[in-house]
């Protein structure tokens, strides 16, 4: 197996900008908002590779034949791949949103999801809000569910470039507009939408909410810290930041002044978002030019690989687990 680049998909949202246009995607005006990196939906949709042999082919088609090598020893056959990776970009709000934890999911006959979000670019005043405030009490929230006044139940968090927020299941959240940010996931459809501004959706229509699913999957105890602050110090020598604290993936952000070394394991696949400048990436089979925006999925059973920033390189690693 090697390293496989994955074909985006982009999808049109009620509260898409344009920036992805900068990291290489075709956005028509008033047609952005989400571009899926990496995905394996119930349908058996995936996105399409890129490169080399097994270009044209469906990452779904991969899992089948080759889930061991290509996920690793942690996947149960016939599971679909484990890991979401998105971009998105808000020009405004998304809607109110909460995922389920495994309890709430098997309730609801869902899947479970966990997120981290990693901030690429935000505008100055951009914020997330996530978590319940502390002054505010169960019955407030669910009072205000469907109103814009349930914001105010809300956490406020201002974010900049290179912050992160983790966003456990069950945790009550929405990405400000004036924000690109990358969402690493549980592999996962259920977002129940608790508020959406009365705003149409692009077919004109008002969009569902899920208030009942919503309720049920709401961890009214969540009052955590939900960002993680950028480390905006210089960087001489590559410095790695841990970015999400869970037993579901693991995700960093590697700043790069210098070529990097690394492995997969038997265990887990890897997945490099490379955030800055071209940079070659090398494995035992060959070398890849990863462009800034490109997503590639590293198989369980690669080994071996190194990256050679031309400059300061700045890329986010996923995987279920990391040596």
């Amino acid at each position: 197996m090697y390293p496989l680049i994955l074909r985006p998909l982009l999808q049109s949202t009620p509260w898409g900008g344009d920036r992805l246009a900068a990291y290489g995607r075709v956005v028509t005006a008033g047609a952005g908002g989400r571009s899926r990196e990496l995905f394996h939906d119930a349908d058996g949709s995936s996105p399409e590779i890129a490169n080399g042999p097994w270009a044209g082919r469906r990452l779904a088609e991969l899992v089948a034949e080759n889930p061991e090598a290509l996920i690793g020893s942690r996947h149960k056959a016939g599971d679909p791949f484990p890991l979401s990776v998105s971009f998105l970009d808000t020009a405004s709000p998304t809607a109110i949103i909460v995922h389920p934890d495994e309890r709430a999911a098997e309730l609801q006959d869902a899947d479970a999801k966990t997120e981290t979000l990693f901030i690429v670019e935000a505008e100055p005043g951009a914020q997330i809000w996530a978590g319940l405030r502390p002054d505010k009490l169960q019955h407030q929230f669910v009072s205000r569910i469907g109103t814009d006044d349930l914001i105010s139940c809300l956490k406020a968090w201002p974010v900049q470039a290179g912050d992160a927020c983790f966003i456990p299941a069950g945790r009550v959240h929405c990405i400000g507009g004036g924000i690109l940010a990358v969402e690493i996931s549980q592999n996962s459809a259920s977002d129940w939408r608790l508020h959406d501004w009365n705003r149409p959706g692009l077919d004109g229509d008002l969009r569902p909410l899920h208030l009942e699913e919503g309720l049920a999957a709401t961890n009214f105890k969540d009052r955590g810290l939900a960002v993680i602050r950028a480390d905006v110090s210089p960087v001489a020598r590559n410095k790695r930041q841990s970015l999400s604290f869970c037993r579901h993936f693991t995700v960093e952000r590697i700043r790069l002044a210098e070529d990097f070394y690394s492995a997969t394991i038997p265990k887990s696949f890897q997945i490099l978002i490379n955030l800055g400048d071209d940079m070659p990436l090398r494995y035992g089979g060959g070398e890849l030019i990863l462009t800034r925006g490109t997503t590639v999925l590293l198989p369980a059973s690669l080994g071996s690989y190194s990256l050679h920033p031309l400059g300061q390189g700045e890329i986010l690693r996923a995987a279920l687990e990391l040596a």
